[in-house]
């Protein structure tokens, strides 16, 4: 059971990085660079095949122009949504 959670609100978190990236029209190289960072990190953040830590989802967050504190309530409605 935990297992299938993690991995439902893994797929929310990779689908709201990208997004709240795409709704800022960055792409995965553009979001890199201002993160200075390889693309294809980036890719793997969304991708799921690497995980984020707090502090780098933050960095992500200051970048993208939203308070870590938004991208936890918008990933709550997220969850939330996605079990109605």
């Amino acid at each position: 059971m935990l297992t299938e959670r993690y991995s439902k609100e893994q797929l929310i978190l990779q689908g709201l990085l990208k997004k709240l990236r795409e709704d800022r029209s960055l792409t995965q190289g553009a979001l890199a660079e201002k993160l200075r960072t390889p693309q294809s990190l980036i890719s793997k953040y969304e991708s799921g095949e690497r995980h984020l830590t707090f502090v780098e989802l933050n960095l992500i967050c200051t970048v993208l122009e939203v308070s870590i504190s938004q991208f936890s309530l918008l990933f709550e409605k997220s969850i939330k949504n996605n079990e109605s």
